[in-house]
């Protein structure tokens, strides 16, 4: 969509400019003025659109929805069938949101598909556009390589019989021989004005542009104006130094059916009545500059409407937090597109709900009364960079008191990058000393090795049952653990099961904790995909209703998370 976007505008901006030139300024200015136009101009076509200048405010508007995914499944089981229940998504909202998912995956891949053929289209012709130029350019220069070569003042005369045309590039005029001494002196001269002009590399430039944006109609136009106006500006200081002027319309004519490379000047190119034309006009830059100050204010519009974007807006790219693939859908994900959001910004000095700032006491009772309220049905946590986890958490416990449990999370990790919780989620219970913090988990002596913790030191450091791991091995240990201990029977309703325990120093930083719930959700996902695999011989989005929340019975999300932790040793 951004390029077709980017497209459109570059479409729209040149050919703006080109109806200004040909209204305003071809023929009626200096040929100078008319030639720095057609390159800049189409120079800043080209930039405009790709600029996105922070200028104007934000619209205002309700947060958009995050990811269409909530982990809400979360049953946690204490002594022989004391059970925390935080909801339950039904198995009708998972398969339709996993047909859903699906059908978007298929469509993607179809977009994806179509896009690559596009993209490879588009890079096949700019790269034969530009290895034609360069084989022109070799080509050029192999001619010089084999002419008689006579230096000038500051310009070299390359003559030889192969050149049927004259013509010039760079700093060099290409003849042949077989000129009368008048026609000669009038080919020079007029090749020597390509070559003072610097004309070739205006040509240069905009072949280049040309073959990388070739889809652009209004380049080929611009190009086809910058060779009339440079072959008038050379006509016109061939006649100011005296030429007779019917002479040197026959000398061109003679040239008339020579060829000379595109990216080149020659005597024979625009050979129009317009040239002519304009052979015989003297009067050139009459209100020159009214004319040029009418071309101000489109390019300042134009700048204004597509170079210039939304005041303090950052682009925001979501960064995985898992080793696996970031794209995993949840099963029991279900659409949030309804909910509305409470947005609550952590920095390391300032809490923000909804815009609002306020101190860490009153964030108690602004949730409960916008809960009373009956607004928000989601929280959205966006955790600035430099926030320790401390913060964080007293913002998790002030919302599991006013009964607002489900979050997502948003964590700025500096250069415009975002990490992003990969599902929309449920608070887990609570294991806390806190005695406004409710549901916490008893540990007892007969569940205590179905407690599996997983803590983060000050210094982000990871243990998990006693070991230091990193982030990329923890879904693969979560994994063999669920299946070991986590997956429930049929005979069986009350057995225990095993309980991932996640604690955090409050100095550890809030990043480490999105990407720990990502690993666990990769490992539940996981987890539940072999279990289905397993029973049914089908992975989860192949299973029907019934078979689904089977699975999701037999192996339910079971996480708590401690409130603080002491946790500084590490072991080698």
């Amino acid at each position: 969509m951004k390029a077709i976007e980017y497209i459109i505008e570059v479409l729209i901006c040149s050919g703006l400019f080109l109806v200004l030139y040909r209204w305003l300024l071809a023929g009626k200015v200096s040929y100078r003025i008319c030639r720095a136009y057609i390159v800049g101009t189409m120079l800043l076509a080209a930039a405009i659109p790709a600029l996105d200048v922070p200028l104007y405010p934000p619209v205002q508007s309700s947060p958009a929805p995050g990811p269409a995914a909530i982990i809400n499944d979360s049953h946690l089981f204490g002594d022989k069938g004391t059970v925390y229940n935080f909801g339950e998504s039904t198995a009708t909202d998972i398969t339709d949101s996993a047909a859903a998912t699906e059908k978007g995956q298929t469509d993607k891949d179809i977009r994806t598909a179509i896009l690559n053929i596009i993209t490879a289209v588009y890079c096949l012709t700019a790269t034969a556009s530009i290895v034609l130029i360069l084989f022109n350019i070799a080509k050029i220069r192999r001619l010089r390589r084999s002419a008689r070569l006579t230096p000038m003042e500051d310009w070299t005369l390359a003559e030889s019989g192969k050149i049927q045309t004259p013509f010039s590039f760079l700093r060099t005029v290409y003849m042949g021989f077989n000129y009368s001494p008048s026609e000669r002196r009038m080919i020079l001269s007029h090749e020597v004005s390509h070559v003072r002009h610097r004309h070739s590399y205006e040509r240069l430039v905009l072949s280049v542009l040309r073959s990388l944006l070739w889809f652009n109609p209004f380049l080929w136009i611009a190009e086809k104006d910058l060779k009339e106006v440079q072959e008038w500006e050379a006509d016109r200081d061939v006649l100011n130094e005296g030429n007779d002027l019917t002479l040197y319309r026959t000398a061109i004519f003679k040239q008339l059916f020579g060829y000379n490379p595109d990216i080149s000047s020659g005597l024979n190119h625009s050979l129009t009545k317009k040239r002519f034309i304009m052979m015989t006009k003297t009067r050139l830059g009459r209100y020159a500059s009214l004319r040029l100050a009418a071309a101000l204010p489109l390019l300042t519009a134009t700048f204004l409407a597509f170079g210039c974007g939304t005041k303090d807006q950052t682009q925001k790219s979501a960064v995985s937090a898992t080793a696996a693939g970031t794209h995993s859908t949840s099963p029991d994900a279900v659409s949030a597109a309804q909910d509305s959001v409470l947005t609550i910004t952590v920095s390391k000095d300032m809490l923000t709900i909804d815009g609002q700032q306020y101190s860490s006491e009153d964030i108690d009772k602004v949730i409960a009364d916008k809960i009373a309220a009956g607004k928000p049905t989601i929280a959205e946590i966006e955790i600035s960079g430099g926030t320790d986890m401390g913060a964080v958490t007293d913002v998790k416990n002030s919302l599991r008191k006013a009964g607002l449990l489900k979050v997502r999370y948003m964590a700025d990790l500096g250069g415009g990058a975002v990490l992003s919780a990969e599902s929309v989620q449920i608070l887990p219970p609570a294991i806390s000393d806190n005695e406004e913090i409710t549901t916490a988990i008893p540990v007892t002596p007969a569940n205590r090795k179905y407690f599996h913790q997983i803590h983060v030191n000050s210094n982000d450091r990871i243990m998990m049952d006693g070991y230091q791991v990193t982030l990329e091995e923890i879904p693969e240990k979560a994994v063999g653990i669920i299946m070991e201990q986590g997956i429930r029977t049929d005979t069986d309703e009350d057995q225990f099961l095993g309980i991932f325990s996640i604690g955090f120093n409050r100095d550890s930083s809030p990043e480490v904790y999105v990407q720990i719930r990502n690993a666990m959700d990769k490992a539940y996902n996981t987890a539940r995909d072999n279990y289905s695999q397993k029973k049914f011989g089908k992975p989860l989005n192949a299973l029907s209703i019934d078979e689904l929340n089977q699975v999701i019975g037999a192996v339910p999300k079971r996480i708590a998370e401690q409130d603080r932790i002491i946790y500084e040793d590490v072991p080698r």
